[in-house]
């Protein structure tokens, strides 16, 4: 043995090594990870919370003022009835509703897509299922998604409109939802590591489906040639669901969330593959 080497210093062949590799496409056993670091995970996801909330001083006020502020701008369009835009409820309502789940749509899904160049210090340093790090803005949305909807209930309560037995439904409809954002966040994370110019695209595509999703309109003042192009969309359903499922007055439109759900689905499978595939060679990209 060199002089000045200790023994405990000395590599030992028979110590256990694990080679981690990336996945080479969709690896569902990559996925039996997540529960382990659960607690990494919730650890995230509050260090998220605290940064959307606690540099704020009206905190979760900013939560209701985006969709409030759009709710009086759209008010003041007099000649869009209830009758015109096709809607059985309040407008205001209807409007509302659409409103703060849309803009819960596009949050989480800029949320996902920015999230590899945002912890690309914790990327590059230790080793955890890189998947946990898109997972945080869809759970930590939750919660603003949450805070947003307490003036809808005050709306409910004044039209005295209320939930039938699709609330049930509800947490279906928000899972669906999540997983929608989920994939397409992905997708637009591996995109814009290749190229900045799908950032400006993800966002013009999502301010452009802000008018051609039934946010502000029902479908019933969509001419019936155009309504394939208007189902088409997975928002679209996954609109109608949520609305459905707060407002009894409103049936559940189970074909057109139905195409939504599959479209999620598979969406998300593609985003995961998608995902995995550049797990090789990540920390090089960032």
């Amino acid at each position: 043995m060199p002089e000045g080497v200790s023994a405990a210093s000395v590599p030992r062949d028979d110590r256990p090594v694990t080679l981690i590799e990336p996945p080479q496409g969709l690896d569902l056993a990559r996925l039996r990870e997540l529960p382990k670091h659960r607690a990494l995970l919730a650890a995230l996801v509050r260090r998220q919370i605290r940064l959307d909330f606690s540099r704020m001083h009206l905190g979760v006020a900013w939560a209701m003022a985006r969709p409030l502020v759009m709710l009086g701008v759209f008010g003041l369009f007099r000649h869009l009835s209830e009758a015109r835009i096709g809607v059985t409820i309040p407008y205001p309502l209807y409007l509302y509703a659409g409103l703060i789940y849309w803009f819960s749509f596009t949050e989480t899904v800029t949320g996902v897509a920015g999230s590899i160049r945002r912890d690309a210090g914790l990327i590059r340093k230790v080793y955890y299922p890189r998947l946990l790090t898109p997972l945080v803005p869809v759970i930590a949305n939750l919660l603003s998604l949450t805070v947003a909807s307490l003036p809808l209930v005050a709306m409910m309560a004044w039209w005295r409109i209320g939930p039938g037995w699709s609330i049930l439904l509800l947490p279906l409809v928000v899972l669906q939802t999540s997983a929608l954002a989920l994939g397409l966040g992905l997708v637009f994370a591996a995109l814009t590591l290749a190229s900045r110019d799908w950032e400006r695209f993800l966002a013009l595509a999502l301010y452009v489906g802000l008018f051609v999703s039934p946010v502000i309109f029902g479908p019933e003042m969509i001419p019936e040639e155009a309504l394939i192009a208007l189902y088409a969309n997975p928002m679209a359903g996954t609109l109608l669901a949520f609305r459905a499922a707060i407002f009894d007055v409103l049936a559940f439109p189970w074909a057109a969330w139905s195409w939504s759900l599959a479209c999620s689905i598979g969406i998300l499978a593609a985003g995961v593959a998608t995902f995995q595939r550049i797990e090789r060679g990540l920390a090089d990209r960032l």
